[in-house]
């Protein structure tokens, strides 16, 4: 819900008031959420979605995965520590993989 950030669009104020349906509605649907490590390089240099919102979704029992939505071989996998030590913040300690649509937990660990 804050990918707008990537365009410097910013809401004013407390962002929950978008968060929070954001958030009923994927915990409703049973789908997981991304952490997008690619907003680090991008002019708003943070990750998608903001910790508030990986906040609300960790309470609510949202799964997450992380990626780093990379285009370039070299983009594999980048800033996945970071990633890790902000999904750790929000309070989650496992992260979701999928091998043929067939979802797993893996713990988070920063190695």
């Amino acid at each position: 819900p804050d990918l707008v950030k990537k365009f410097a669009h910013r809401p004013a104020g407390d962002l929950n008031r978008f968060y929070e349906p954001v958030v009923d509605a994927i915990a409703a649907s049973g789908c997981v959420i991304e952490l997008n490590t690619a907003g680090w390089h991008k002019p708003c240099a943070e990750a998608y979605p903001a910790p508030d919102f990986l906040e609300l979704a960790c309470s609510a029992g949202i799964p997450l995965v992380i990626s780093s939505d990379a285009h370039a071989p070299e983009e594999v996998g980048r800033d996945y520590a970071k990633a890790i030590t902000l999904a750790l913040a929000a309070g989650y300690r496992e992260t979701q993989l999928f091998d043929k649509r067939r979802r797993h937990s893996e713990p988070l660990s920063v190695r």
